[in-house]
């Protein structure tokens, strides 16, 4: 008896022409999917910034509740600022015993000038790394040195209105009507603040 055998071989393998749709067809499917996965990233980062304002927030609260005042907007003339205060309430204990309060920004070690703090950067618009460090400006007008850089953020506290009175040497004065008076070496405690904290912006 004799046994039919079928010389036909399975199709293993895609044809060019084939190939080439299901290219086109995955490309316009990352085309249409790109501007939603862009859209959720960066709705993403908007969450991410909003938290870190928050944490910003309730380190301010807990600095508070520790000394009945918030922060200086600096402790001295040239000296540190309440976002290097509130450091240890931002599980950032370690760089914040690197600064000596008693000394002026310019006479701070290297690494306590120049570490940047994730939580002081919206990742909506950067990141500490790519931040860097200032460029400009942070000159020692006491000793007129030279530029001395540091670690930059993207908030700030509301030190108030801009006050109309003649400026010197290009400085900027407020009127100390904001959370944190310009003043330095003192910060408002909350029942200085006679609007209510709900109708004052903080940072």
């Amino acid at each position: 008896m004799l046994l039919k055998i079928n010389t036909r071989t399975k199709k293993t393998a895609f044809t060019l022409i084939e190939l080439l749709v299901v290219m086109s067809i995955i490309s316009v499917l990352v085309g249409l999917m790109l501007p939603a996965v862009q859209k959720a990233r960066g709705a993403v980062n908007r969450i991410s910034c909003a938290n870190s304002l928050k944490q910003v927030g309730l380190s301010m609260w807990l600095y508070h509740s520790t000394f009945d005042t918030l922060p200086a907007t600096r402790v001295s003339d040239q000296g540190a600022s309440w976002a290097v205060l509130i450091l240890p309430n931002l599980e950032q204990e370690n760089l914040y015993r690197k600064w000596d309060t008693s000394k002026t920004y310019y006479q701070q070690n290297q690494v306590a000038r120049e570490t940047g703090v994730k939580v002081m950067f919206c990742p909506e618009r950067r990141s500490p790394a790519a931040a860097g460090v200032s460029i400009a400006g942070d000159v020692d007008t006491i000793s007129k040195g030279q530029h001395v850089p540091g670690a930059l953020s993207d908030y700030a506290v509301n030190m108030g209105t801009e006050s109309k009175a003649a400026t010197v040497g290009g400085a900027t004065f407020f009127n100390n009507d904001g959370a944190f008076p310009s003043a330095s070496g003192r910060g408002y405690n909350f029942n200085m603040i006679r609007d209510g904290l709900s109708n004052t912006l903080m940072a």
